[in-house]
């Protein structure tokens, strides 16, 4: 290969890293906020279990619940989540 042809390669790979890089970050920092979200029927007021999760991402826990019929929920205040963070890749509760 001579010295254009090399120089043209090191020019096109610099472009796709350059541009890889700014797809990354910007898939990591989508601007979508992570939320607290109850996973079963009861509410964590009731004995339930809360997660956080991607906004993006409610929908499919809600559509999950089974929630039809009489539902016995404890009376245990179970509640731990103030509030939930994206960190390090994933939502995180605090």
């Amino acid at each position: 290969m001579n010295k254009n042809g090399l120089i043209g390669l090191m020019v096109v790979a610099g472009i796709l890293l350059v541009v890889g890089f700014f797809w990354f970050v910007g898939e990591l920092d989508s601007g979508e906020e992570c939320v607290r979200v109850e996973t079963g029927c009861c509410p964590c007021a009731n004995g339930g279990e809360e997660i956080c999760v991607l906004e993006s991402e409610v929908k499919k826990i809600e559509d999950a619940k089974n929630c039809s019929g009489d539902v016995f929920c404890a009376a245990v205040y179970v509640c731990e989540i103030t509030s939930c963070e994206y960190l390090e890749g994933e939502c995180v509760a605090r």
